[in-house]
């Protein structure tokens, strides 16, 4: 959505990033509760929550970048050789803009981690039984003063994978940035 509405511009980039806009000013959390409650709980229904409340945020990202990239000049050869835009948008346009995206992905898989486990947790997530570390958490709550593991251990896996993550994604900054490189 952001890469069409960069590369087209005028009234159709305006209206999409209008609506992208709306669905940003919601908090994750609260878009992922409207969502569901809109879609009801369930594995199937959690990933369409998830890719609903997290698309906003990958195009609002793909459209700064299409918009310095539509106007390099290796894309306005291609536009003037009758190369079609959808030619355009994935050969030219995706492939300079993809390293941010896949950066900002991974640290958005943390996010969509915590959002998934916040859903599990207030009960609008996947059912149990389905182990989820939202699930997990929620189960142990009861037993928080006599086994207090039975929480703190899910809570410390969420941590470690969010971290780890968020480590891999700092590793693809520096390896796909050529301004970091010496």
């Amino acid at each position: 959505m952001g890469t069409v509405a960069g590369y087209r511009g005028a009234i159709l980039g305006s209206i999409i990033m209008r609506m992208v806009d709306v669905l940003l000013s919601f908090p994750v959390l609260i878009s992922g509760i409207l969502v569901v409650a809109i879609l009801g709980p369930g594995m199937d229904k959690l990933i369409l929550t998830m890719g609903i409340v997290f698309a906003p945020r990958f195009a609002r990202l793909a459209y700064g970048p299409t918009l310095v990239v539509k106007e390099r000049e290796y894309v306005d050869s291609a536009r003037v050789i009758g190369v079609s835009n959808l030619r355009i948008l994935t050969h030219y346009l995706l492939p300079n803009i993809f390293g941010g995206i896949l950066v900002a992905g991974t640290l958005w898989v943390g996010t969509a981690i915590l959002t998934e486990a916040s859903l599990s947790f207030l009960g609008l997530g996947v059912s149990p039984p389905t182990p989820t570390w939202g699930n997990m958490i929620k189960s142990g709550i009861d037993c928080l003063t006599t086994a207090p593991w039975l929480s703190i251990f899910p809570g410390l896996s969420i941590l470690t994978t969010v971290l780890a993550i968020n480590m891999i994604g700092d590793g693809l900054r520096d390896i796909t940035d050529p301004k970091l490189r010496i």
